[in-house]
């Protein structure tokens, strides 16, 4: 997953700064890009799959604590908050 968190964030908020950085800073804007983000499959997916380790307990930490991540249910979109 190393390769996922080192892609750049979509997000003009975020110009500049990888998805790990922004996992730590923001990570509902992890949510959007999975869910919403269009522009580059490579980059969505990429924010899908770190949704997804959150979901299966992986420790996924931002600034302001722990992360923690739902299913989607009946193909809505995955959600996740800070604890």
């Amino acid at each position: 997953m190393d390769r996922e968190l080192k892609l750049l964030c979509p997000i003009t908020k975020h110009k500049g700064k990888t998805l790990g950085d922004v996992l730590r800073e923001d990570p509902k804007a992890i949510v959007w890009v999975a869910n919403k983000f269009k522009g580059d499959e490579k980059i969505s997916a990429g924010a899908r799959l770190i949704c997804e380790q959150a979901m299966q307990g992986e420790c996924l930490n931002s600034d302001q604590g722990a992360v923690s991540c739902r299913p989607p249910e009946r193909g809505g979109s995955c959600s996740c908050v800070i604890k």
